[in-house]
C-alpha cells in the first residue's frame, strides 16, 4: 500500500486507515467497563488496577492474530470457522456473540434511562420510559444503518472516536487535580491482588468480561475487512489496535479507578442509584458542573455500545444466513437486540453490569480458540505475510486463552458451589 506524501496527506491517511480499533474503544467503555471500574475503587481503592490492563493487553494479543487471519484470506470469518475449523464452533461463535449482544443491551438501555432522569429530572412513568427507549432506539438504528463504505463508515467512526476521546479528556483532567496516592496506584498495577470473598472476585471476572466481550471478537474481523487493508498490512491492524484500542480503554478505566479510590473508598454506595457515582467528579468540577460532566460522559458509553451491540447483530445474522452485508437480513439483525430496550422499564441496580459482564465471560474462550486456531493455519503457510514474532506469537496467545479459560472456569465453579 502506498504511502502518501506531506504533512496533509499523512494526517489523511492516519484519519483513512484508523477506525477498528476505535470502534472496539467505544464498544468496551460501555455500562459494565464503567460501573465495574468504579465499584472496584470503591470497594478495594487501588488493589484491582491491575485487572483492566491485562485484561485488555490479552484481548489485542488475541485480536492482533484475529486481524492477521480476517486479511490472509478473502473468505468472511465465520466462513473460515464453519469450513477450516468446525461448523459447531462457527455457530457457537454466531450464538454466543448474539446471545451477548442481547443480553448486554438491557443495562445499557437501563443506564441512559436512569442518567436521562438525572439530567433532566423528569419523573418515573411509563410515559417517560417509553419516550427515552423511542429516542434512544430511533437514533441508534439511523447510526446504526449508516455503517457502510464511503461517508457513512467515516461519520459512523468519527462520531464514536468522539465519544471515547470526550470520556478520555474529562478523566485525564480528574486525575491531575484530585490527591492521588501514586505509590499505591503503582502497587495496585503490579500487585495481582485477588480479594478472597466471593463477591470480590466477581469484580475480577467482571473486569475481565467487560474488556473485550464475544461480541467484539465477531464485529472486529470485519470492521478491519471494511478498511480495504491487505495480508501486507497486517501492521496497520496492529497499530491500530495500541492506539485506537489499548491505550485508551487503559487510561480510560484507569482514571475511573484511581478517582474512584481517591474519593469513595470506603464509603457506603447505594447499589440501587447510578447518580451516586457522579460524586467521583465532585471534589474537583464543585457539585454541580461535577456531576453533569460525570452524567454526560457516563451516558456516551452506553449509546456508543448500544449502536455496535445492533451492528455486530446484523453482521452475525447475515453470517449465519448466508445473506449479504447491508441488506435486508443485516438490517433485520440489527433490530434484534432492540428487546434491550425494556430495560427501562426496570431500576438500574448499580451491581447488574458487573453481574453481566461475569456471565458473559464463560462464553468468550470460544471465539479466542477458533481465532488461534485460524492464525496457526495462516502463519504455517510458505507463502504467510510476516507477522511480529512469526510462529513464537502463538506462545502468548496460547497464553492469553489459558488465562480466560481459568478465569472462566473457576466463575463456574463459583456459582455451582454456591
Amino acid at each position: 500500500m502506498s504511502k502518501p506524501s506531506g504533512f496533509i496527506g499523512r494526517i489523511a491517511e492516519r484519519a483513512r486507515t484508523s477506525g477498528p480499533g476505535w470502534l472496539l474503544s467505544a464498544y468496551t467503555l460501555g455500562s459494565g467497563t464503567a460501573v465495574t471500574s468504579i465499584l472496584a475503587g470503591n470497594q478495594y481503592g487501588y488493589k484491582l488496577l491491575w485487572v483492566n490492563p491485562l485484561a485488555m493487553l490479552i484481548g489485542v494479543t488475541v485480536l492482533s492474530g484475529a486481524a492477521y487471519s480476517a486479511l490472509s484470506s478473502e473468505k468472511s470469518p465465520f466462513e473460515r470457522f464453519k469450513k477450516e475449523l468446525t461448523p459447531l464452533l462457527a455457530y457457537a461463535w454466531g450464538i454466543g456473540s448474539l446471545l451477548a449482544s442481547v443480553i448486554w443491551h438491557f443495562p445499557q438501555y437501563a443506564m441512559v434511562y436512569a442518567i436521562s432522569r438525572e439530567l433532566v429530572g423528569f419523573e418515573v412513568s411509563t410515559a417517560s420510559r417509553a419516550l427515552v427507549a423511542g429516542i434512544v432506539l430511533i437514533c441508534s438504528i439511523f447510526l446504526t444503518w449508516q455503517y457502510r463504505r464511503g461517508t457513512g463508515l467515516l461519520v459512523y467512526e468519527s462520531v464514536l472516536k468522539l465519544l471515547v476521546w470526550t470520556t478520555v479528556v474529562c478523566l485525564l483532567v480528574l486525575m491531575i487535580r484530585l490527591p492521588i496516592d501514586w505509590k499505591a496506584v503503582g502497587q495496585g498495577v503490579v500487585g495481582f491482588y485477588v480479594p478472597r470473598s466471593q463477591e470480590g472476585r466477581l469484580f475480577v471476572y467482571g473486569l475481565l468480561g467487560a474488556a473485550v466481550g464475544i461480541n467484539m471478537t465477531f464485529l472486529y474481523p470485519y470492521s478491519v475487512r471494511s478498511k480495504g487493508w491487505k495480508s501486507e498490512d497486517v501492521h496497520l491492524a496492529l497499530k491500530d489496535l495500541a492506539l485506537g484500542m489499548f491505550f485508551p480503554f487503559v487510561i480510560a478505566t484507569g482514571a475511573l479507578t484511581i478517582a474512584s479510590a481517591a474519593t469513595l473508598y470506603g464509603t457506603e454506595i447505594d447499589r440501587g442509584k447510578v447518580a451516586q457515582l457522579a460524586h467521583v467528579f465532585t471534589p474537583v468540577f464543585g457539585s454541580k458542573v461535577g456531576p453533569l460532566l460525570f452524567l454526560l460522559g457516563l451516558l456516551a458509553m452506553p449509546l456508543s455500545t448500544i449502536t455496535l451491540h445492533m451492528l455486530t447483530s446484523g453482521f452475525i445474522v447475515s453470517e449465519m444466513t448466508g445473506k449479504e452485508q447491508y441488506g435486508l437480513v443485516w438490517r433485520f439483525g440489527t433490530l434484534i437486540p432492540a428487546v434491550g430496550a425494556l430495560g427501562v422499564a426496570y431500576p438500574l441496580p448499580v451491581w447488574l453490569p458487573v453481574v453481566t459482564s461475569a456471565a458473559c465471560l464463560t462464553l468468550l474462550p470460544i471465539a479466542y480458540i477458533g481465532f488461534v486456531a485460524l492464525f496457526t493455519k495462516d502463519i504455517s503457510k510458505p507463502q504467510a505475510a510476516p507477522f511480529p514474532g512469526g510462529r513464537l506469537a502463538l506462545v502468548p496467545m496460547c497464553g492469553a486463552i489459558a488465562v480466560m479459560i481459568v478465569a472462566a472456569a473457576n466463575y463456574v465453579w463459583s456459582k455451582i458451589s454456591g
